[in-house]
């Protein structure tokens, strides 16, 4: 969700940090590389992280109302929940590089979505990770992997995976604009390994253009406690289906399937406090979809809208 750089060399560059991950359970899981400030200033890296994200993604049928049966009228899913608490503690090793241990439990509740579908994917898993920081106390390199178990209903054979991000921001104009590049790596995913590319540049001291995933996005800086961005983003990830008896969903018992979204929207980044951040986002999921690959089965909703709301900590 490997790629190997030379720790000489990285110690060498001066890239402006990479920070938090986020979802990278997510089947386009890439680094989620939050800057807080459009202009980059000197603080201290922080030891104790904990974030906590709620999406509520409206209902909407499924297309050609293909449920466990193609004729019914009807067929829906509900008012797609996700919810995801993570909580770590970086330990520092030498220098600049940290240990950054924790846990991360994520859960999608789709309802009585009467189809093929799971009515929820869940994961739980532990936090592993390798940090290098600049001395402006930005993340800079990291290599971060989340084993743990991913299911539908129930802990299954073959619902271990340990979902990987790899990224590195390169500085081509230093302060200005930098290159994001990386790799990431799931076991479940249909397409295993992933490459990881974007673009962060600072346009001036309230714009920033963050183009990368899961969450490219341009923003804009109206005063030292509040952004306003407008974007997309790329959510879900990759689990093991429950074993199934009934006719209709016996050939999808124990697959992978993979879930994600693709949306678009707006939102407001609020910092009441140095330490404290709350992000609220709004807008249009244009994709919503299941992909049983192995068993080339594919279950797929209309569009419908979304919001989110997460709040992160760190100390």
């Amino acid at each position: 969700m490997h790629v190997f750089i030379s720790v000489a060399r990285m110690m060498k560059m001066r890239p402006l940090g990479i920070a938090a991950l986020l979802f990278t359970t997510s089947l386009f899981a890439g680094p989620a590389i939050e800057f807080k400030q459009s202009q980059p200033s000197v603080r201290e890296v922080p030891l104790n992280i904990v974030r906590l994200e709620v999406t509520q993604t409206f209902q909407s049928d499924f297309k050609h109302h293909r449920g466990d049966d193609p004729n019914q009228q009807g067929n829906n899913n509900t008012n797609t929940w996700n919810y995801e608490f993570e909580a770590s503690r970086r330990v520092r090793l030498t220098g600049n590089w940290y240990l950054r241990l924790g846990i991360d439990v994520a859960r999608w509740d789709f309802g009585d979505n009467r189809s093929l579908a799971p009515n929820t994917l869940n994961a739980d898993a532990a936090l592993i990770a390798l940090e290098y920081f600049t001395d402006e106390g930005e993340r800079g390199f990291f290599i971060e992997s989340r084993p743990g178990v991913y299911f539908a209903h129930d802990f299954a054979r073959g619902a271990f995976d340990m979902p990987t991000n790899l990224a590195l921001a390169y500085p081509l104009v230093p302060g200005k604009f930098y290159l994001i590049g990386g790799v990431t790596v799931g076991l479940l995913r249909e397409y295993p390994v992933l490459p990881l590319a974007g673009v962060l540049w600072h346009i001036d001291s309230k714009w920033d253009l963050r183009a990368y995933l899961p969450e490219p996005k341009l923003v804009y800086k109206a005063s030292d406690t509040l952004e306003i961005w407008g974007g997309g983003e790329i959510a879900g990830g990759a689990f093991r289906n429950d074993s199934r008896s009934d006719e209709a969903g016996k050939r999808l018992s124990g697959t992978p399937v993979e879930y994600y979204e693709i949306r678009a929207g707006a939102g407001v980044n609020w910092l009441p406090r140095e330490n404290f951040s709350i992000d609220f986002a709004a807008g249009w999921t244009f994709v919503r979809k299941f992909d049983f690959y192995r068993a080339d089965v594919t279950q797929e909703t209309q569009g419908a809208p979304y919001v989110k709301l997460a709040g992160d900590f760190a100390f």
